[in-house]
C-alpha cells in the first residue's frame, strides 16, 4: 500500500458522528471503493409473541405507544432504524440499550425486549426452531443474501433503510491518483467468483461502488440520520 493508511468501514462512522461518539464523519477521510453490502437489518420477534408479520407488529405499536420494548444500541444503525420506524410510521417504541448482537440475542430470547433489529446471518438456527419470527427485510428487492425473506415493501409497508455499505476510506492528504488505483483493484477483485463466493459464504453481498459512488451513498445516508437526530434532541427538550 506504499505507506498509506487504508481504513475498512461501513456508515457506523456517520452514527458515530451524530450521536457525538466520534468528532468525524464519513467525509473526515477521502471516500474510496465500496467492496461489500448487507441490506438484511431485519425486525425479529418472538415465537411466543402472536405478532407474524410488520404490520402485526405496526398495530401492537400503534394500540400500546411506548410499551413494546426495543433492543437498540445508542449511536448504531439498529438505533437509527428504530427512529426512522418511529418517525415514517407514526409508532412509539420503548428504545433500550442491551449492547452488542449476543446480548440482543439473549435479550430477545429471555424475552427482556420485545422487538430487535440485526442482521439476517447467524439467526437461521433461531428462525428455524421457531424461537423468533423475522418480519422482513427493509429492502426495495429482497437481499441477494436473504432472498427467501420478503421486504415490508411485499407486505405493504413502504418502510426501507439502507443497507450497511463497506467501503475503504483513505486519510484526506492520499493522492487522488493512489485512490483510483485501489478502485481500479475493488473493481476487479468484486468482479472475482471467488471473492464473490466468499462474501456469500460469510452471509453478505458482495457489491461494487465507484468512490464518487460510494461518497454519494454516505451523503444521502447522513442527510436522512441527521434529520432523525434532530427530531429526537426536538422531541426530547419538550
Amino acid at each position: 500500500s506504499n505507506g498509506y493508511q487504508v481504513l475498512y468501514t461501513h456508515q457506523g462512522l456517520i452514527a458515530n458522528y451524530l450521536t457525538k461518539v466520534a468528532p468525524y464523519s464519513y467525509d473526515g477521510f477521502k471516500v474510496g471503493p465500496a467492496v461489500v453490502e448487507d441490506a438484511t437489518l431485519g425486525l425479529y420477534v418472538s415465537g411466543k409473541s402472536g405478532i407474524k408479520s410488520i404490520r402485526d407488529l405496526l398495530a401492537r405499536a400503534r394500540a400500546e405507544p411506548g410499551k413494546l420494548k426495543a433492543t437498540a444500541e445508542y449511536g448504531t444503525l439498529s438505533h437509527f432504524m428504530f427512529l426512522k420506524l418511529q418517525k415514517e410510521q407514526g409508532v412509539t417504541f420503548r428504545l433500550m440499550d442491551t449492547g452488542g448482537d449476543a446480548a440482543k440475542l439473549a435479550a430477545l430470547i429471555g424475552g427482556t425486549v420485545d422487538v430487535m433489529a440485526r442482521v439476517y446471518s447467524g439467526t437461521e438456527d433461531y428462525l428455524g426452531s421457531g424461537d423468533f419470527v423475522l418480519l422482513g427485510e427493509p429492502t426495495g428487492k429482497r437481499a441477494p443474501n436473504a432472498p427467501e425473506v420478503p421486504t415490508y415493501k411485499e407486505q405493504g409497508v413502504d418502510f426501507t433503510f439502507p443497507p450497511y455499505l463497506w467501503s475503504l476510506f483513505f486519510n484526506q492528504d492520499t493522492p487522488d491518483e493512489i485512490v483510483e488505483q485501489w478502485a481500479e483493484v475493488a473493481r476487479e477483485v468484486t468482479s472475482d467468483p471467488a471473492y464473490r463466493k466468499e462474501i456469500e459464504t460469510l452471509g453478505m453481498a458482495w457489491t461494487y461502488k465507484s468512490p464518487q459512488d460510494s461518497a454519494a451513498a454516505y451523503a444521502s445516508i447522513q442527510k436522512t440520520f441527521a434529520e432523525l437526530v434532530d427530531r429526537e434532541s426536538a422531541v426530547a427538550k419538550q
